[in-house]
């Protein structure tokens, strides 16, 4: 199972590099994230390196972040808590945000400035809890070349990022993954359908595949989503709009049906009858 590593953002390319160190406790070897076995109520150091290859100096955010699917159905690393909140159940043993502290700062963010042509090693320090986990937690490190024009400012505006995942797992066995289909209704302000699939275990829902119609009281087709291959994240809720296929949904009595399978799961059907006034 590959998650998200390497480069995230792309202008003109980089021209700095990041290095990640994996310790001991890797337990997938082949890969360039961190996946670890760690023990309830210990300290898990990762470290990382960043090299400026420029001719000068640069200011980088190092972010540890907890990941996210979001509507494109791509795992995203790069939310705070206030962002990643609507991508959740509220059921995770923990936010990787909330036990991260980066090169002692006791923050989960800080940013760093390497000069033109060296290197400086970044250490992420996380705390695991000591309540026993079943199943994955899983989080980012996100590093992002900050623009010269944003590095005082809140609002920063990332010229390049790279991005690593983090998996947390205590136990060897983890629980097969159960997604349901949820909220689903029709969206006054954007004249369109929506609903929600909700990864509601501490699994990787892997290789998913979502069909979504709505079809009129003559039977016709009026929109549709389909999604092929996703993944959603330990405890993600994602939220998807189905694709109107001509004019804005008007007034009537639609038929809403979602189909869901993948790997480790059952397939799916809802179906609901939903009135527009």
């Amino acid at each position: 199972m590959m998650l998200s590593s390497g480069p995230v953002v792309a202008a003109d390319g980089p021209d700095y590099d990041v290095e990640v160190h994996l310790p001991e406790n890797q337990m997938k070897k082949s890969i360039n994230y961190w996946w670890l076995n760690v023990k309830p109520g210990t300290t898990q150091r990762l470290s990382l390196t960043i090299a400026n290859r420029s001719n000068e100096t640069k200011v980088f955010l190092v972010s540890a972040n907890t990941a996210i699917t979001n509507s494109n159905m791509t795992i995203d690393y790069s939310k705070s808590n206030k962002e990643a909140t609507p991508f959740l159940t509220g059921k995770q043993p923990f936010l990787i945000s909330d036990v991260s502290d980066v090169n002692g700062t006791g923050k989960n963010t800080q940013q760093m400035t390497v000069k033109a042509g060296q290197s400086k090693k970044a250490t992420i320090k996380l705390q695991i809890p000591k309540r026993k986990v079943s199943g994955l937690v899983l989080g980012g490190i996100n590093v992002s070349e900050v623009s010269p024009y944003h590095q005082d400012n809140q609002a920063i505006n990332n010229v390049f990022g790279y991005s690593y995942a983090i998996v947390l797992q205590e136990s060897k066995k983890i629980p097969d993954p159960q997604v349901k289909v949820a909220s689903m209704r029709f969206d006054t302000k954007m004249k369109q359908f929506t609903f929600e699939a909700q990864n509601v275990t501490n699994s990787l829902a892997k290789k998913i595949q979502v069909k979504a119609v709505l079809t009129d009281s003559h039977g016709h087709k009026v929109a549709t989503y389909e999604a092929k291959e996703a993944t959603i994240v330990p405890q993600g809720v994602v939220k998807l709009l189905l694709k109107n296929k001509d004019e804005a949904i008007g007034k009537g009595r639609y038929k809403f049906k979602v189909t869901l399978s993948g790997q480790h799961l059952k397939n799916k059907t809802v179906t609901r009858y939903i009135t527009v006034q």
